[in-house]
């Protein structure tokens, strides 16, 4: 899956050095940043793991999504992580690590997921 086959160029999904804004894919592919939230070995997006040395938001999305769960996690730069609620361990601040599959991106952080 690249960026044009999910409708998205490259200034919709490029990481903000100066302010630390985490990405977003469009609103219009149902696909945006929700939030950072907390994880624990008891997975918060607990339908299905995947880790990959590919990893970004758009493929962890599409991924989700074809296996039809509504929301789509990045946690600790590599894991992506579907489920169909998200939330339970609270909120996050610790979404800051660059993902495996484009330097330029966030995916979530330590025990946190990026979720979409």
């Amino acid at each position: 899956i690249t960026r044009a086959d999910l409708g998205l160029s490259d200034d919709d999904l490029t990481a903000n050095d100066e302010t630390d804004e985490i990405p977003t894919t469009r609103e219009n592919e149902n696909s945006r940043y929700i939030g950072c939230y907390k994880d624990t070995s008891a997975y918060d997006l607990d339908g299905f793991l995947e880790r990959s040395r590919n990893n970004t938001p758009e493929r962890c999305i599409a991924t989700c999504r074809a296996k039809n769960f509504k929301f789509a996690g990045v946690q600790y730069g590599e894991s992506c992580l579907c489920g169909n609620s998200y939330g339970k361990y609270g909120a996050a601040g610790n979404c800051n690590m660059r993902c495996t599959g484009d330097s330029g991106q966030i995916c979530g952080g330590y025990n946190s997921n990026g979720v979409y």
